[in-house]
């Protein structure tokens, strides 16, 4: 279950910032037959797209720093 229990509850808990009405995100699949997956991550605000951008920012840097728990060994 982690690292996505721990990025599920953190992304809850940024949802519930002011303004912000939806952070959806959606995990690349490791075991694709492709060479290369990756997040995809979308915040909906209310009318603000710069705390959309910087959310989405936020927590794209810090998917980055913890990508090597991400990593598949089989």
């Amino acid at each position: 279950a982690q690292p996505m229990l721990n990025i599920r509850r953190w992304v809850r808990d940024l949802e519930h910032e002011r303004g912000v009405l939806n952070i959806s995100y959606f995990p690349g699949f490791p075991y694709a037959d492709i060479p290369h997956t990756t997040f995809t991550i979308i915040v909906t605000t209310d009318n603000n797209p710069e705390q959309a951008r910087e959310l989405a920012a936020r927590i794209g840097n810090h998917l980055w720093s913890i990508r090597e728990e991400f990593r598949v060994r089989p």
